[in-house]
């Protein structure tokens, strides 16, 4: 089972980029869907809703999380940081 990261978000302060990463099992995935494994139960997800950015993913503007899908995903969340 694969490990996926996604980027939450990020903040800028004192010089640094602090940016919040969820890190996922991929639980089951096709080639329309992808099923997100978190502490706080799975997400399913269209595929286009996440973009590869190199190591790891960012989420589409254009798709709509509900609350819980959202709630779920920041449950797999850490903080790393590096200066700027």
């Amino acid at each position: 089972m694969r490990e996926i990261s996604i980027q939450l978000g990020g903040a800028v302060a004192h010089g640094c980029v602090a940016s919040r990463m969820a890190h996922c099992k991929v639980l089951r995935e096709s080639a329309k869907t992808i099923c997100l494994g978190t502490p706080a139960g799975s997400v399913w997800l269209p595929r286009w809703a996440l973009i590869p950015e190199g190591s790891y993913y960012r989420l589409s503007h254009r798709y709509e999380f509900t609350p819980e899908q959202w709630n779920r995903l920041e449950s797999a969340q850490r903080v790393s940081g590096f200066s700027a």
